[in-house]
């Protein structure tokens, strides 16, 4: 050390001079201890540096470590038949490896400069260059790389795609979900067709239901059950990009199912890693395509498409899937086939399940005619929306078209409208028609076929922001086709396949008001047109065939309990 050396000086100096001054070099007794202590002072600045220096490189040293593990286990994944994914991964590591390198060669200059003792201020050069917010922040980047891949990334590359024979009588399918299990009709209808082909079910989610004060118990029948998890396993999905679950995936962790079930890529991801931890098979259900959706932007309070990162994680862990999973499942043929023609080059195929009512299932009440409880003159026509509400649903212009056409009222059933439903009424009281806008509570997913009775018809829209939009095929277009209604929906091409091809309703532009109402004008005062459409629904339901539909499903895991896989399947549900 250079200070060392500074000191021994001074030290021999004094040692060695007899003249009778009154300090070294002339210099007074106060002076030479000012001296002295400014060189301890040094010393022991420059120790504490290089100790921060070698805690930096005991840093580096351990992400290199994991980086060359990583490395280890990719080579054996090499081996397996996801060669382009793990290809893909390695490229990722390589560019890892390269940063953590330049961070090598940065620590290594500036230790340079932290040596030179012609710079009096080496210890705030040392804190500039080696704790800047900068470097803290990258290195907390690439670690937590380095632990998602560790976590998740790595085992979901282990997924099985096939596996034993089932060789219980009843196997263990384990559904993972984040949802409101009391009004998500496709997590509740796969679990009781299941459970009745004599599956166990048991769904594992994060309670974000109850309260304290307010429980809730879910009871989808016999031989399905529940595992709620506290709210802080749904944590993730408040950190981008919003894929990784800890907590979740310890808990899955702790069952032993035959096999795993995904719904969504929020928890496709978890679901693939656990599915590889387990060594059990992995089918994911894509109630939505995820990185065709779009994102809340608070500046501009509207959706958005997906920032690139996030559309970019999205895609990468669709492409797992496609890769690991033993099975796929979709809403719609569009979305099939795109996530084929994406992911997989046409060499696996997407099984297609459509959100469709089951034709015996009962409601939980009786409901009256809704045009007798509303108490609503013969004379106005009731258009029904029976969903969700809110910004992504684009009811503004519906609301709008009530200005466009006098008479027909318009009814609202739908969760969160004390939230949005303040908003719904002042665009209805500017349109004219305040009277003719009624906001009512939503019912039980079981219910909204029967509590659709004494409506004249079901409207359906959404904004045309994305792919996953405009490919939508939802469960309320079904809902209003079992429950008798013509059907009025925004023109895109599941919706128009379906309401167009089969003439059970009519189409219109989304954004126009006046498309809207010139499509409900013409169904009510067009003679014989709603008569003819509720004509053809028999047919339609009958070649819909719900219940052979949703048994799809069941043959997925029939099939896979029996053999092992679901190579033997074609793809189920396409045209």
């Amino acid at each position: 050390m250079n200070a060392d050396r500074r000191q021994a000086q001074i030290e021999q100096l004094n040692d060695t001079d007899p003249a009778p001054q009154s300090g070294v070099l002339g210099l007074s007794d106060s002076d030479t201890s000012s001296t002295i202590a400014s060189a301890h002072g040094v010393r022991g600045a420059a120790d504490s540096a290089l100790q921060e220096r070698e805690q930096l490189m005991r840093r580096l040293e351990i992400a290199e470590a994991e980086r060359d593990d990583l490395a280890r286990q990719l080579d054996a994944i090499m081996t397996s038949r996801s060669w382009q994914l793990t290809s893909s991964l390695r490229a990722g590591l390589a560019s890892y490896a390269t940063s953590r390198a330049r961070l090598k060669i940065a620590l290594q200059r500036a230790w340079t400069s932290v040596r030179n003792p012609s710079l009096p201020k080496f210890r705030d050069i040392f804190i500039e260059r080696y704790q800047s917010t900068a470097l803290a922040s990258n290195l907390k980047r690439l670690s937590r790389t380095a632990d998602t891949i560790k976590e998740f990334v790595v085992p979901a590359l282990r997924a099985p795609r096939s596996v034993a024979p089932a060789d219980d009588a009843a196997p263990l399918i384990l559904m993972i979900v984040f949802s409101d299990l009391r009004v998500d009709p496709r997590v509740m209808r796969e679990a009781r067709v299941l459970a009745n082909a004599g599956f166990r079910v048991k769904i594992v989610y994060p309670d974000a239901m109850s309260t304290p004060e307010a429980p809730v118990v879910l009871d989808y029948g016999p031989g399905v059950e529940f595992r709620p998890l506290p709210p802080s396993a749904m944590s993730y999905l408040g950190v981008p990009p919003y894929l990784m679950g800890h907590e979740f995936l310890e808990a899955i962790c702790e069952e032993r199912p035959f096999a795993i079930h995904s719904h969504d890529l929020s928890t496709a991801l978890i679901g693939l890693a656990a599915a590889g931890r387990l060594q059990v098979p992995c089918v994911c259900d894509f109630h939505e395509w995820y990185s065709e959706n779009v994102s809340w932007d608070h500046e501009k309070a509207a959706y958005v498409q997906h920032p690139r990162p996030i559309k970019i994680a999205y895609r990468r862990v669709e492409r797992l899937a496609m890769a690991r999973a033993a099975a796929v499942v979709t809403v719609c043929e569009s979305i099939a086939s795109e996530l084929e023609s994406n992911f997989s080059f046409g060499r696996k195929k997407v099984h297609v399940i459509r959100n469709i009512p089951s034709s015996g299932q009962a409601p939980s009440r009786e409901y009256a005619s809704l045009r007798e409880e509303l108490n609503l003159p013969a004379d106005k026509m009731l258009v029904l929306w029976q969903g969700g509400t809110g910004p992504s649903r684009l009811l503004e212009p519906v609301i709008e078209s009530l200005g466009h056409y006098e008479h027909f009222v318009l009814v609202i059933r739908g969760p969160s409208l004390d939230i949005f439903g303040d908003a719904y009424r002042e665009i209805a009281a500017r349109a004219g028609a305040p009277d003719r806008l009624i906001l009512l509570p939503p019912v039980p997913s079981r219910d909204v076929v029967a509590a659709a009775k004494g409506a004249d018809c079901g409207v359906w829209t959404l904004p045309n922001l994305c792919k996953n939009f405009s490919y939508a095929l939802p469960n309320k277009v079904f809902e209003y086709l079992y429950s008798g209604l013509p059907i009025l929906a925004a023109d895109y091409p599941e919706v128009r396949r379906l309401v167009d091809g089969s003439q059970v309703g009519l189409l219109f532009d989304p954004y126009d008001p006046q498309s809207i109402a010139q499509a409900v004008k013409r169904l009510h005062e067009e003679k014989g047109l709603a008569e003819s459409m509720r004509a053809r629904m028999p047919e339609l339901i009958a070649e819909l065939d719900a219940d052979r539909e949703w048994q799809k499903l069941v043959t997925l895991y029939q099939t896979l309990a029996k053999q092992g896989s679901t190579k033997s399947l074609r793809a189920m549900g396409r045209v």
